[in-house]
């Protein structure tokens, strides 16, 4: 689906031929306009889910889930260039486990990256009591194990995280 937008501005760059062809093969590929595909790689503008409305949802309570999905996938796909902006909007309005969580998502995905993390995330309070993914009993001792630094130093003891979504 191709969003229509009222453009008043241009930017022109120097590339090889050769370059320019392949940016137009991949934008063909992916049914897309060389800008388009361009803005896609670049940033994350296009996107219906924008971090701002993440944090929204979270803070509703209501299909958190979800939420966090969003989150991982654009925290996957934002461009290290683009990375420290951002990250660097602090969500507010959380509670102090959905801040956490959000905080160690931020942490984890910047540590895989080989990416900077935020200042406002050694801010983060821990969890109290500890948050389990499960309420099995017998799955505790292995969530405390192997539950990631990011999660674990913040008392949530999980077994996938981000980079390892489903």
């Amino acid at each position: 689906m191709r969003i229509k937008n009222n453009k008043s501005e241009h930017l022109q760059i120097r590339i090889t031929a050769e370059a320019k062809k392949k940016l137009f093969q991949l934008a063909k590929v992916n049914n897309m306009t060389l800008s388009e595909w361009i803005l896609s790689k670049l940033s994350i503008e296009n996107s219906p889910y924008t971090i701002q409305s993440i944090y929204e949802e979270l803070s509703k309570k209501h299909n958190q889930a979800f939420a966090y999905v969003q989150l991982h996938d654009l925290l996957m796909k934002v461009s290290p260039q683009l990375w420290d902006d951002f990250v660097s909007i602090r969500p507010h309005n959380l509670e102090c486990e959905t801040m956490a969580y959000t905080a160690s998502m931020i942490e984890r995905a910047a540590q895989m990256r080989g990416l900077t993390q935020p200042p406002w995330i050694r801010e983060v309070e821990t969890c109290s009591p500890p948050y389990f993914a499960t309420n099995l009993q017998t799955l505790r001792l292995y969530l405390l194990i192997n539950s990631p630094v990011a999660f674990r130093k913040r008392n949530i003891f999980i077994d996938s995280s981000t980079g390892d979504r489903v």
